[in-house]
């Protein structure tokens, strides 16, 4: 009998398996990545391989493994273009001679592979090459079929639950938010209050990523984070019995963080139409939300959402899960492209 042939489904990373936020660093899509690819191994079979553009010096299995993806990949099966043979062919997608290379890399005919992304325009090189070809909708969700969720390590801050999984991970961008509010607050606290020159001097050059930082509270923080917390996290929480008094703080600071996104806002117009004397009230108000936003974090980090995640059912975890997915954003390329461009701009 005539043995069959080796098929291999090739994936894209970037806006496929998930978002790089900054350069070598990839944040899986939560939870479709991994569900995809266990199932894609598991249920049908097949070899998994990625095709990736990366810039110079950047290792796309390094991305995969911090991600937690690296393990449904074939060994061989991580061709980017920072491979010695790729870079000798001078190719990267959508260029057919990519993937032809690829399917020979894993030992598998190129009509016996099909190219997985949500970019158009390679997925074409890949049919013009000879695969076949799919598409991972991205923004994802809906395009795959899901199990529950189990428990992964318990631990004494930790859960095990995907939904505190999400909600950390959106703390760790919030974190780079505050952070650079941490640098701004400096940068504006040491502006001289008595010298008008150089008082407008020092403000010209911060009134970019000033902006970006009101922008990324007002329309990131507030209507997607603080959001799947109201909505989704405190009303399971009340569901499996926690007092509603045990959950008031995080209502009343989440309040007092909008007053502080609305006050910097306010204050920053105010200096952006010349009344430099609002440069302090400015300081003052950042340096007050960096304090609340860091304690804030580590509190429900370590404490409330291993106390709610331990009440949960699996069903309800997959069902929060889909809810806050729901909540968005749709697209959270944008937050971190601003997060980045912010980063950038306040940078000595």
């Amino acid at each position: 009998m005539k043995p069959s042939p080796k098929r291999v489904i090739f994936f894209d990373i970037r806006n496929t398996l998930g978002v790089v936020d900054r350069q070598g660093h990839l944040i899986a899509f939560k939870p479709s990545s991994e569900q995809l690819l266990k199932a894609v191994k598991e249920k049908i079979g097949a070899t998994i391989a990625v095709i990736t553009n990366v810039p110079p010096g950047v290792d796309a299995r390094a991305m995969l493994a911090e991600a937690g993806l690296l393990q449904y990949i074939d060994p061989n099966g991580v061709i980017s273009t920072e491979d010695p043979d790729i870079k000798a062919a001078n190719t990267k997608k959508p260029e057919a001679k990519v993937y032809e290379l690829a399917a020979k890399r894993m030992g598998a005919k190129v009509e016996h592979c099909i190219y997985v992304g949500e970019n158009l325009i390679e997925q074409l090189g890949a049919w013009y090459a000879g695969m076949s070809m799919g598409t991972k909708l991205f923004p994802p969700g809906g395009d795959f079929m899901r199990d529950l969720f189990g428990r992964s390590t318990v631990t004494e801050k930790s859960s095990g639950r995907l939904t505190e999984l999400m909600l950390e991970e959106e703390h760790m961008v919030g974190k780079r938010i505050v952070v650079a509010a941490v640098k701004l607050q400096a940068k504006l606290a040491a502006i001289p209050p008595d010298d008008l020159a150089a008082a407008q001097a020092a403000i010209a050059p911060l009134l970019a990523p000033l902006n970006r930082l009101v922008w990324l509270t007002l329309h990131f923080i507030d209507p997607y984070h603080h959001r799947k917390e109201e909505e989704v996290l405190l009303p399971f929480a009340l569901i499996h019995g926690y007092k509603p008094a045990d959950l008031a703080w995080m209502l009343s600071e989440h309040e007092q963080g909008r007053q502080y996104f609305r006050a910097m806002q306010a204050s920053l117009t105010r200096v952006q139409d010349g009344n430099l004397a609002a440069i302090a009230e400015l300081s003052d108000v950042m340096k007050a939300f960096t304090m609340l936003y860091k304690n804030h974090a580590i509190k429900e980090d370590d404490d409330v959402f291993k106390k709610i995640g331990d009440l949960l059912t699996d069903e309800d975890d997959s069902l929060m899960v889909g809810m806050m997915q729901r909540i968005g954003p749709a697209d959270v390329t944008v937050y971190y492209d601003m997060i980045a461009a912010m980063e950038k701009e306040i940078l000595p």
